[in-house]
């Protein structure tokens, strides 16, 4: 059985676009080159979850569209080396958030961390959209989830690279903040997540979200005009 809003409709199966279980078996029932971005937080140490999503990202990303996965700073170059070792995905660049309030003292490596980085790749064929390089933050939202974030290179991504309607999915689904900015920007999404508290919590959080009032003129005015 297909899984996803592209088969049962914007959404609204009882399970609202969150499926409870791994990543690795769930996401062998969607079809290929299905889904229009790719958006996710994976355990950073997890090397292994990297090279999964690039191989992931070349069965199920239509043809020239992109996965950004989040980092920790320490980890990037081990990740990203994994992910350019896949053949079929296009090594793009590192897009960051930069992050609104305190420093935070990253004290085994000796660094002050003032920004998120994730790396992003594409799939082979014509590419679609652009993408702001530095993306500025409000800081992380730790509410639901102690790895939260606040969303918002999320939804600039959403807004950038995929238009209303199309699909983004998100294997590591956390507290659904991706599903969360996928439905503000009137969007269908797909999201997986192994812990069944959390996927409920996330499917509570986006029933409380009001319904979209955004269209095809909102995401030309938030265009960039260049590449920052």
């Amino acid at each position: 059985m297909e899984i996803g809003p592209y088969v049962a409709g914007p959404n609204d199966t009882p399970e609202y676009g969150l499926y409870t279980g791994d990543s690795f078996a769930l996401s062998q029932s969607i079809p290929d080159a299905s889904i229009d971005l790719i958006l996710c937080d994976p355990v950073w140490w997890e090397f292994d979850q990297y090279a999964w999503l690039a191989e992931t990202a070349v069965r199920l990303l239509k043809p020239g569209r992109s996965v950004i996965a989040q980092v920790g700073h320490g980890f990037r170059y081990g990740a990203e080396t994994v992910m350019r070792g896949i053949n079929g995905l296009i090594p793009m660049t590192i897009v960051f958030e930069i992050e609104e309030g305190p420093t935070y003292q990253f004290w085994k490596y000796k660094m002050a961390v003032t920004t998120k980085p994730y790396l992003w790749f594409r799939k082979e064929g014509d590419y679609y959209g652009w993408m702001r390089l530095h993306v500025r933050g409000v800081g992380p939202d730790k509410s639901l989830h102690k790895w939260g974030d606040s969303g918002a290179l999320y939804k600039s991504a959403i807004l950038q690279l995929t238009r209303p309607g199309e699909i983004v999915f998100d294997p590591f689904a956390g507290s659904a903040i991706v599903a969360c900015m996928c439905k503000a920007t009137a969007r269908r999404w797909l999201s997986f997540e192994i812990d069944t508290e959390m996927t409920e919590r996330g499917r509570k959080r986006l029933l409380q979200m009001p319904d979209p009032l955004i269209f095809e003129e909102y995401n030309q005015e938030h265009l960039p005009t260049e590449l920052e």
